[in-house]
C-alpha cells in the first residue's frame, strides 16, 4: 500500500520502511554472494569472477539507488554493496592466495573496492539533489492546484 502525503515542505510517502531497506539488502548482496557461490559450487577461478561482468552490475545498483530519492537508503545500499564486494576480495585473497595463479596485482581489487565508496558518496549526492529538486517540483504543483497560480 504505496500512501503520499503533503506535510508542509516534505511529501512523506509511507510504505513499511523497513520493507525498503530488506529490498535492499537483497538486491545488493545478491551479486556477491553469487559471486560466492559460483566459486564454492562450480570452480569458477576466483580471480576471473571479482573483474567480471558482476562488477558493473553493482555499480548499477548503486546507481539505481538514487531513483528511491532518499539519500539514507542509497548509502545504506551502497555501504552493504561495497562491503559485500570487500568480503568477497577478502575471500578471495586469503582463501585462494596459493592455489590460482592471479593474473592482476591484488591492489587492482582494493581499488575496485574503493571505487564502490566512491560511487556510493557520488550516488548519495545525486540523491540528495534530486530529492531537493523533486520536493521543490511537488510544491509547485500544489500551489497550482490549490491557489491556482504558481510561482512568478
Amino acid at each position: 500500500v504505496l500512501k503520499s502525503q503533503w506535510s508542509g515542505n516534505q511529501l512523506y510517502t509511507t510504505y513499511g520502511s523497513w520493507l525498503i531497506y530488506l529490498q535492499s539488502c537483497v538486491e545488493c548482496l545478491f551479486i556477491p554472494l553469487f559471486m560466492f557461490v559460483l566459486t564454492i559450487t562450480i570452480n569458477f577461478d576466483p580471480y576471473t569472477l571479482l573483474v567480471s561482468p558482476g562488477y558493473p552490475v553493482i555499480i548499477v545498483i548503486i546507481s539505481a539507488s538514487v531513483l528511491r530519492m532518499e539519500p539514507v537508503n542509497t548509502a545504506f545500499c551502497g555501504i552493504l554493496s561495497t562491503l559485500g564486494y570487500a568480503a568477497y576480495v577478502t575471500y578471495v585473497l586469503t582463501i585462494y592466495d596459493g592455489t590460482h595463479i592471479n593474473p592482476r596485482p591484488e591492489a587492482m581489487y582494493i581499488n575496485l573496492t574503493i571505487m564502490l565508496a566512491v560511487v556510493t558518496g557520488i550516488s548519495v549526492f545525486v540523491a540528495s539533489r534530486v530529492k531537493g529538486y523533486v520536493l521543490v517540483a511537488v510544491r509547485e504543483i500544489c500551489n497550482i492546484c490549490i491557489t491556482g497560480s504558481g510561482y512568478r
